[in-house]
């Protein structure tokens, strides 16, 4: 079997097993091949992720070692904000740690708030 036989054999066995195990879903923020992002569409070859930027990262199965699905697992929470270029990122992580703080001080939030706000910041 030549070489790119191979891969796309990878491809769709390895996107079977994923989609199977139901590892990932459309909307669900991931890591993978070293990119983060929404997946925006799925299918037994590849992922389709989403950066903040607006490009679209087409990931073959083959490349994929690893999946890192924030949008699993106990008190995780995924929250996209979008500023103006001419913002101060730092000010701007800032306001959001605040609005975190005092989210956990009222008592409608703050059984659900497991820990303090971790700001990412994508360019």
């Amino acid at each position: 079997m030549g070489f790119g036989a191979q891969k796309l054999v990878q491809d769709v066995i390895t996107g079977m097993f994923v989609l199977f195990e139901n590892a990932i879903q459309i909307g669900d923020w991931v890591t993978v091949a070293g990119l983060s992002g929404n997946v925006e569409r799925l299918s037994v070859r590849n992922i389709w992720r989403a950066a903040t930027t607006g490009a679209v990262h087409i990931v073959p199965f083959s490349a994929v070692t690893s999946i890192t699905n924030t949008n699993r697992g106990l008190g995780n929470a995924a929250v996209s904000v979008t500023v103006a270029n001419k913002e101060d990122s730092d000010r701007v992580a800032e306001v959001l740690r605040g609005i975190a703080a005092e989210m956990r001080g009222d008592p409608a939030f703050a059984p659900s708030m497991l820990g303090d706000l971790t700001v990412w910041v994508d360019v």
